[in-house]
């Protein structure tokens, strides 16, 4: 990944590079191609694509204006190998 150095005259650039189509398209392929386990807020990886289609608007508006509020944090606790206890992972 390029070094990136930030100025005073950059306040929203990063949300810029987070909200930026080419981000959110290698985000996506990720989450699609890992299938993980739903988030906090019970979305399954198959729900995804319908989900943002009827809300990426909203969400990308709440995002960029600060009231977006995630869902809490999910815990897992996911087995050790051979029998030595078990590892608490909290997820969004």
């Amino acid at each position: 990944m390029a070094s990136v150095t930030w100025t005073k005259a950059e306040p929203n650039a990063l949300m810029e590079r987070v909200l930026s189509p080419a981000n959110l398209r290698r985000a996506y392929r990720r989450v699609v191609n890992n299938r993980g386990a739903p988030g906090a807020d019970g979305l399954s990886v198959d729900e995804l694509a319908g989900y943002l289609k009827q809300y990426w608007p909203s969400l990308r508006e709440r995002l960029q204006t600060g009231e977006y509020q995630p869902y809490g944090v999910r815990a897992v606790n996911i087995p050790k190998p051979a029998d030595f206890g078990e590892r608490d992972r909290a997820f969004r």
